[in-house]
């Protein structure tokens, strides 16, 4: 059975069943769809649906074939003497219903259609959807609404579904027999499956490619007409890379982009049925009223063009337009008029498709309405490193107007990385002058500069390439020395740092970045170049229900380029986190509240939190201003917003600023309290021991029955934590025992003798004088097997020798699931470097340490403190470990530390309602009004948070902190 039959006969099941409650329904073949233009053996089928006083006659198309062709005269006649009332002309991802009423078999009536996009829905769900479509129309004698954007955007997916699978067999074909090709081919592209990938580019240009066509054709001057059908066909299957790039670029740019895989869209193989598609699709979009076709169409195909694979490779990730539109609008106000025309310019430095791009234009068409299309063109500047997506956001930029004829598109097919301010677009210097052309170090040029810059990991960068431009900055010093940039950093942090260049004084910036920096090592680094150059007006980060998790872990980053350090230090800096989806005017609200400084004489909220004065209520007002120690709490039914002075955020010693973003207010004062140290402070932190062959050096019960080694070389040991229900580990619980000859090693005389003279071969000898053969025997089948030459043990001197063994005092997990609970290590066993070990300090009372880091506290403060990573668990690095902030155990005297000791005991023994006693000591330690139940909600929200999997037993972790406005101080180096 051909793909399509098997379609057919799945789409005719599922109608049946979609309409089973209709008791004279019925689904049913009725032929197959063969025409003279055809080919038999792959022909398409028909399907006929009956029900109540309307039948559909459904016909799916063959493979390659477009749909909604223009045979529409002759399946109109099909269809009218199988007396139905709706034609629904269908591929497998595609459905386009027609309605047969009155007059509509008339072939110029194929305009009128309403789209169903097929490719998420299961065969079930696509027949409910085209019987609700049909119902629709039965009872209205009208379609469901529908924009004209998703009838075009319609078409052009159905191109792409229906030629991309011809285009990859013939290529592949081409390729098994044609090795000139072949070379080519592989030159000129990347990935694992090429062909793939190139058909499914090619697909993409010949859609996009014939939309642009139609429009062009539109463009004409009266009289002259534009590019006949067949001409606009010929020209896009001959190279629709080079056919776009010459009518889009300047000669310069296009050669750029046409050079980039020379021969490979040239050469490609195509046949009649891509040619017969390609011209039905030109015949369909010749009928539409594009100009009432708005936004960023072609960005939404190229995101479906791409697999998640090649997304991230490339760093790839398709921004959602309201998230665009909200950057763009806050990066250019209104009013800004620091060109001669007073355009502001603009500049998108990783354009990818053009959704960036094409919210600029539309921002710069709203506040300058009576710019022509080629002035607004004029003042956006794109840059891509990959010719496809730049070439999309060229075509984006020139279907914004349709029926007007497109200049040249601004843009530079090259890395934004090795561009300089005077070099990328001269003639958009501050003075117009192309002079500056020559000078990396030219005064920069544009007003706004906003994006969405690759995600790629550090260890995928070319270093060099990515920080050669960091040396343009202050002598040198963010490249290199103290102040330099981490060269941990991935690639968008070196966008923000390269656009700071090309940015004027007062000009903004609005990125969508990860939230690493918010949260890593390398982050500090970020955080004080931005600090250095920028008043930081906004982080804006999204609740995974504000954006089906397309965004979660990631933020908005708006910033202003100030070279003023006191207007920086006083800038407000805004934490926002989206909870629900949000209009954009309302974020841009959330974003610009407090500007006034109604309140106190200094704007600041009364200490204590509570509302004053009617200045805020949920539905309105305007948020205080922060005092330069203070921050302010808001929140609102959509978002919660944290305020502070930009000299506070600066002032943060961990970095760690993503509790300001995420953590419940109750989180962050705790962070924030003048009351904790490190727990580095309390005990040395370390990595459990590390011994490069765990198999080895690791033994049970089973290897013991095997290899009999004396107890002296064993240690008690725990090897992993996961699962273990006790909070104390004692050597009777456990069956892991860890090799330790170092108590024999140490007196080992240096007269003894052996062949190569080598500690290694002394100890060994030692072992066979002293009868120690069992262990000897080990040894010597561990290098039979290797383990001796692995590169830690290879660096010993006596290579199965792990040193003195690390048994702290307490065991404190790296990766934690639903609970985080730091293990007391009673027995002393020698835990593996898959945990860290706590060895208290002297004088540092070891119930009253367990006692708080049994606390709740304690795990709010790890969730605040650590990352989530694959699957939701959360991790901590060891030097996260060290720097976290941890209760000073100095602070707790008298009665409370006799019953802060007395609820640990309990608890270590079993006694699990002595954690509410313990939560509430700590809490009354702290000085804070809270209750333990509100404190283990707190945990619960931010569990549920990190794992996105929650059963709704608990309150979400936007519903934690109650709506209204608050305040407390901030203590930049609590916790250091």
């Amino acid at each position: 059975m051909s793909d399509s039959a098997r379609a057919a006969d799945q789409f005719a099941a599922a109608l049946s069943a979609s309409l089973d409650e209709h008791p004279e329904a019925t689904a049913e073949r009725v032929g197959t769809a063969a025409t003279a233009e055809r080919q038999a053996t792959d022909a398409g089928d028909r399907i006929r649906v009956e029900g109540d006083d309307r039948t559909l006659l459904i016909d799916v198309a063959p493979a390659g074939e477009f749909p909604l062709s223009e045979d529409w005269g002759d399946l109109a006649g099909v269809a009218g003497a199988a007396d139905a009332t709706a034609l629904a002309t269908c591929s497998g991802r595609d459905c386009f219903l027609r309605s047969l009423d009155g007059e509509s078999a008339n072939e110029n009536d194929a305009a009128d259609f309403h789209y169903l996009d097929l490719r998420d829905r299961t065969p079930p769900e696509a027949a409910s959807g085209l019987r609700d479509a049909v119902a629709h129309l039965a009872e209205t004698d009208r379609f469901p609404a529908q924009s004209e954007r998703e009838r075009v955007a319609g078409l052009l997916r159905a191109l792409q579904g229906a030629v991309r699978p011809r285009l990859e067999s013939l290529a592949r074909e081409a390729a098994a027999g044609d090795g000139e090709f072949a070379t080519r081919f592989e030159a000129g592209t990347d990935g694992a499956d090429a062909i793939s990938a190139a058909a499914g580019q090619y697909a993409y240009l010949l859609a996009a490619g014939a939309l642009y066509e139609t429009i062009r054709g539109e463009a004409a001057a009266d009289g002259e007409g534009g590019p006949s059908r067949t001409d606009g066909v010929d020209a896009l299957l001959a190279d629709p890379l080079d056919s776009l790039a010459g009518g889009l670029f300047d000669q310069a740019t296009a050669e750029a982009i046409t050079n980039e895989a020379p021969g490979v869209f040239e050469t490609f193989p195509h046949d009649s049925a891509v040619e017969r598609a390609v011209a039905d699709l030109l015949g369909a979009l010749e009928r539409r009223p594009l100009s009432a076709v708005e936004g960023d169409l072609l960005g939404e195909l190229y995101e479906d063009l791409l697999a998640p694979a090649e997304r991230r490779a490339d760093g790839q990730y398709y921004t959602p337009p309201e998230i665009a539109d909200t950057v763009v609008r806050w990066a250019i106000p209104e009013g800004l008029t620091t060109t001669s025309d007073g355009v502001p310019t603009v500049l998108d430095p990783a354009s990818g498709s053009g959704t960036f791009a094409v919210a600029a234009y539309r921002r710069l068409a709203a506040l300058c309405p009576d710019s022509h299309h080629g002035d607004l063109l004029d003042h956006v500047a794109a840059v891509d490193v990959n010719p496809v997506p730049l070439v999309t956001t060229a075509l984006n930029l020139a279907v914004q107007r349709a029926g007007t004829e497109t200049p040249a598109v601004r843009a530079r097919r090259a890395s934004f990385l090795d561009l300089g301010p005077g070099t990328a677009f001269p003639d958009l210097s501050p003075d117009g002058d192309p002079s500056e052309a020559d000078s990396s170090a030219a005064a920069p040029a544009f007003d706004a500069v906003v994006g969405n810059p690759p995600f790629v990991r550090q260890e995928a960068l070319e270093k060099d390439h990515y920080r050669r431009h960091l040396g343009a900055f202050a002598d040198g010093a963010y490249a290199d020395g103290p102040d330099a940039v981490s060269g941990k950093s991935d690639a968008y942090v070196y966008f923000l740092t390269q656009a700071t260049r090309f940015l004027r004084e007062g000009g903004r910036l609005g990125f969508v970045v990860p939230t690493k920096w918010l949260m890593t090592d390398y982050g500090r680094s970020v955080q004080a170049f931005l600090a250095d150059h920028y008043c930081v007006h906004a982080v804006v980060g999204f609740d995974h229900r504000a954006f089906d998790d397309a965004l979660v872990d990631a933020a908005l980053v708006l910033l202003e380029r100030c070279s003023d350090p006191g207007r920086r230090d006083e800038t407000v800096t805004r934490f926002v986190r989206l909870d629900e989806s949000t209009e954009v005017d309302a974020v841009l609200d959330a974003v610009r509240s407090g500007e006034s400084t109604a309140g106190q004489a200094d704007g600041s909220v009364a200490d204590g939190g509570a509302l004053r004065d009617g200045n805020e209520s949920d539905d309105g007002g305007t948020a205080p201003r922060p005092a330069p120690d203070e921050a302010v709490v808001r929140t609102r039914a959509t978002h919660r917003t944290v305020a502070l002075r930009q000299s506070a955020v600066t002032a943060v010693e961990s970095g760690k600023l993503a509790p300001f973003l995420s953590a419940p207010a109750l989180a962050i004062r705790f962070l924030q309290h003048p009351d904790l140290i490190r727990l580095g402070d309390l005990a040395e932190v370390a990595y459990g021991n590390k011994t490069g062959a765990n198999r080895f050096f690791f033994l049970d019960e089973t290897d013991l029955a095997e290899w009999p080694i004396d107890d002296r070389f064993l240690a008690p040991a725990i090897r992993s934590v996961r699962g273990r229900e006790s909070r104390v580990l004692t050597a009777e619980a456990t069956d892991q025992y860890l090799l330790d000859v170092r108590p024999y090693v140490d007196p080992v005389p240096d007269a003894e003798t052996a062949a190569d003279g080598s500690l290694d071969a002394r100890v060994k000898a030692a072992l066979a004088r002293d009868g120690y053969d069992a262990l000897l025997a080990y040894v010597e089948w561990g290098e039979r097997e290797g383990y001796h030459e692995r590169q830690t043990c290879a660096d010993r001197q006596v290579w199965f020798d792990l040193g003195s063994l690390v048994r702290p005092e307490i065991v404190h997990p790296k990766f934690f699931d639903r609970r985080v609970v730091p293990l007391w290590n009673r027995d002393r066993l020698a835990p593996s470097n898959a945990v860290d070990g706590l060895s208290l300090r002297d004088g540092v009372d070891e119930l009253v340490v367990l006692g708080l880091l049994h606390s709740t506290v304690h795990e709010v403060l790890l969730e605040c403190w650590g990352r989530a990573e694959g699957g939701g668990v959360l991790q901590l690095m060891t030097y996260e470990v060290e720097t976290l902030p941890a209760v000073d155990p100095a602070r707790i005297g008298g009665d409370s530390r006799e019953a802060l000791i007395d609820a640990t005991r309990r608890l270590l023994d079993g006694d699990e309602s002595a954690q509410t006693d313990l939560d509430a000591l700590v809490l009354d330690v702290l000085g804070l009004d809270a209750d333990p139940a509100d404190l283990r909600a707190v945990r619960e929200a931010l569990v549920r948070r990190r794992r996105r999997n929650g059963d709704g037993d608990a309150p979400p972790a936007e519903r934690v902190d109650d709506r209204g406005t608050r305040s407390f101080a901030v203590d930049p180096a609590a916790g250091r």
